[in-house]
């Protein structure tokens, strides 16, 4: 069986966001999962890289405060390089980045 890297081999793979989003909930409890779920919406609703970086930055701060620790290193791990990212397509953002 081939795989799509064999006829693709530059290809990117972005991990699916509501696969992301369901393991962030993992973390929450269920009373405070549409609170955390706007939240992440709001990273992806960022214009350009900077913006959405800044808000994952953000994002994760507010976590940590709102006592779900596990729930930021998760979106912290989202980001990261060498990962499959969920931010990947911030790479090709529309907008140029400053």
């Amino acid at each position: 069986m081939e795989s799509l890297a064999d006829f693709y081999p530059q290809a990117q793979w972005q991990r699916c966001v509501v696969h992301f989003y369901r393991n962030v909930f993992t973390a929450v409890p269920k009373g405070r999962v549409k609170e955390v779920a706007a939240m992440l919406k709001a990273i992806h609703a960022q214009e350009d890289r900077q913006a959405a970086e800044e808000k994952i930055v953000a994002v994760t701060k507010k976590l940590k405060s709102m006592k779900l620790n596990n729930a930021a290193k998760i979106v912290e791990e989202g980001k990261q390089v060498g990962r499959p990212k969920v931010f990947k397509y911030l790479k090709y953002s529309a907008v140029a980045p400053g």
